[in-house]
């Protein structure tokens, strides 16, 4: 026997053996494979289709995300500069703080002399005769063209002198300068 013949012979031999257990059992055995061929079927169309919307719904998240992470870098490098700019003026804001706290302890000196001067003209008023402190007055700038010495029984009080707290420099404000021009 050839080998071709050989097939035949035994793909004969099964159709004989099926038609045979269709009969003893009456089911129809072509009707069965036809139903567990179609559990074996294929779809690569459908497949194809659902796998390019999965893939375009992943590069559309991976864009969006892709958006937001440009903002976020944009909103940092932002954020970054006018954390500088809150620093460089948080010092500004110290320096112009002890300026106002020396101006304040400057203030309160003031008062307390002239506290001071309110007293001892006071005391002068009460010990001296109204014709002295007149002469007194005479003395001062402006309110007399003749000019006499003060009395030498009132005591001058002792005051600050300007120059100790205020230099020509100091009035000079750099930032202040730099807005005006």
């Amino acid at each position: 026997m050839v080998e071709g013949e050989a097939d035949e012979e035994s793909e004969d031999d099964a159709v004989e053996c099926i038609s045979d257990l269709q009969g003893d059992i009456g089911v129809d055995l072509s009707k069965i494979a036809q139903d567990y061929a179609q559990y074996l079927v294929v779809d690569s169309k459908r497949d194809k289709q659902l796998l390019d919307e999965k893939v375009e719904s992943v590069g559309c998240r991976m864009e969006e995300m892709k958006n937001q992470l440009d903002w976020m870098k944009q909103s940092m490098s932002s954020n970054t500069q006018k954390t500088e700019l809150l620093l460089e003026n948080t010092k500004r804001l110290k320096e112009l703080f002890q300026r106002v706290d020396q101006i304040e302890a400057f203030v309160n000196l003031v008062s307390k002399n002239v506290d001071v001067l309110e007293e001892s003209v006071t005391n002068a008023e009460k010990t001296l005769d109204p014709s002295a402190l007149q002469k007194m007055f005479k003395v001062l700038p402006g309110l007399s063209s003749k000019t006499t010495s003060t009395p030498s029984n009132w005591p001058r009080p002792e005051i600050f002198s300007t120059s100790e707290y205020f230099n020509p420099t100091s009035f000079s404000n750099p930032d202040v300068d730099n807005v005006h021009q």
